[in-house]
């Protein structure tokens, strides 16, 4: 590969405060459920080096029956994906979507960004 990569997680976000999985990019977009105070420290932090978003670079998609519960359900997740990476939790992504998800867009930013 040409260029380097940097992969940061976004800023702490209300969602993390409160303890709620926000995996939807409907909701993601929502105020509410944005940045939270200390998130947007870091994003600021961070920002300077940030170039372009790109939807592709977006979190998993739990699926909808855990979106906007409690993130003690992550555990049972992280086990699932254990035993199966290519297991989706009801109508979310697997680890393998992931992955190939990811698969995709690092040749397209090799192709078009030098750095």
């Amino acid at each position: 590969m040409k260029n380097k990569y940097w992969v940061l997680r976004h800023g702490r976000s209300i969602p993390n405060q409160n303890g709620l999985i926000v995996s939807s990019l409907e909701n993601g977009v929502l105020p509410e459920y944005g940045l939270a105070t200390d998130g947007i420290l870091q994003a600021n932090a961070a920002g300077d080096l940030f170039l372009k978003a790109t939807d592709e670079l977006r979190e998993r998609y739990f699926g909808p029956r855990l979106e906007l519960q409690s993130h003690d359900h992550y555990p049972e997740i992280w086990a699932l994906d254990e035993r199966d990476p290519f297991s989706r939790p009801e109508g979310g992504e697997s680890v393998a979507d992931v992955a190939s998800r990811l698969s995709t867009i690092v040749p397209k930013i090799e192709a078009e960004c030098e750095g």
